[in-house]
């Protein structure tokens, strides 16, 4: 619904009601991301895999911003293969395989950006989803990074 201001309230009343609750910090981190305000989301993102290390969407979540950010200052590729790593090993679902793929292309890996996307493009529950990591096949194919948007 695009309304950012007021998930951030909503996460953040969740998280003072219980300052453990790990997906709380990684949505909030997610809604962060979205407003281009990176600093807060890998805040965020960290804050809920220290509470909670197996958390994978926590792990994916830092793993795709520290992967893909369109402000290169906030892009570090050899963090983001060990997040995506840790993540696929919990949970080798298609956003993490996809996530795990866009970190090998970061540091210039693109054998196992190329792998791990089509292992990604195998898993995609839907045809939209599909089509993207179509999309980010042929980038790495053309041995170009994935930047989000």
């Amino acid at each position: 619904m695009k309304e950012y201001n007021k998930a951030i309230q909503d996460h953040t009343k969740a998280i003072e009601v219980d300052p453990e609750y790990a997906k709380a910090y990684n949505k909030r981190g997610n809604v962060w991301e979205k407003i281009k305000e990176y600093d807060k989301a890998i805040k965020d993102f960290t804050t809920a895999i220290s509470i909670d290390p197996v958390l994978a969407e926590g792990l994916n979540s830092l793993a795709w911003l520290l992967a893909t950010c369109p402000d290169p200052d906030y892009r570090d590729g050899k963090k983001a293969v060990k997040y995506a790593l840790k993540a696929y090993k919990i949970n080798s679902d298609s956003a993490n395989t996809g996530t795990l793929a866009a970190a090998y292309a970061e540091v210039g890996d693109f054998n196992n950006a190329i792998k791990y996307q089509k292992e990604a493009i195998n898993k995609a529950k839907d045809e939209k989803q599909k089509r993207e990591d179509i999309s980010r096949l042929e980038l790495y194919k053309k041995n170009k990074p994935y930047r989000d948007k």
